[in-house]
């Protein structure tokens, strides 16, 4: 089916997304007198001609995003019950069937291309960037923070739906809210910190 629709708004996009996640379906099969539960048995592929689909702020872990280019059916009706029947025996040894640690992160770097990008994340990531931020404490990276002197927001104008977009962009950045000590309040804040494999990248390069 066509998937952009599906992801058009906030409401359709939490539906279609907890619909995806539901394991098992309650439905009622042809010539039964009742239904009944069903484990799901089944992957969902959509196509969509907008390059931009990713729009959930909060990630895309659900869609994995494949360009293609053409498509042999002939191939595939030859070949589909050997390929079930292979993965069915990897399974059945105990071969892994989710997506491991690094994968996972294989797959956040192949979405990147199709992901809707907001406009403030430029700015952030160039503010971020800059040698100075080495050497502030860590508590001082705050979504205020941010609001105030990156997006240019005062204090008195940030709501809640700015904050939450500024932690969506934190996380499309590699980022990760974490509670911190502030010792100058004295309080604990909700600051910005890297996540540990983007750490890691960063130390390496």
């Amino acid at each position: 089916g066509e998937m952009t629709p599906l992801l058009a708004n906030r409401v359709d996009r939490n539906v279609f997304k907890n619909f995806l996640t539901v394991k098992v379906d309650s439905y009622q099969r042809l010539h039964a007198k009742r239904s009944a539960e069903h484990p799901r048995r089944c992957v969902f592929v959509g196509t969509c001609n907008d390059k931009e689909l990713l729009n959930d702020p909060t990630g895309a872990r659900r869609f994995w995003p494949v360009i293609s280019t053409s498509v042999d059916l002939a191939w595939i009706r030859a070949n589909r019950d050997q390929l079930w029947a292979e993965a069915r025996v990897r399974l059945e040894s105990g071969e892994q069937w989710h997506l491991t640690g690094a994968e996972e992160e294989a797959l956040v770097k192949s979405q990147r291309p199709f992901r809707q990008v907001d406009p403030w994340e430029e700015r952030i990531d160039a503010w971020l960037c800059e040698p100075e931020r080495r050497q502030e404490p860590a508590w001082t990276l705050t979504g205020g923070r941010l609001l105030s002197d990156v997006v240019g927001k005062p204090v008195a104008q940030q709501t809640h739906h700015d904050r939450c977009r500024v932690a969506a962009v934190m996380r499309s950045l590699g980022w990760e809210s974490y509670p911190a000590w502030d010792s100058t309040i004295p309080r604990t804040v909700n600051a910005f910190r890297r996540m540990p494999n983007q750490q890691k990248e960063e130390d390496e390069s």
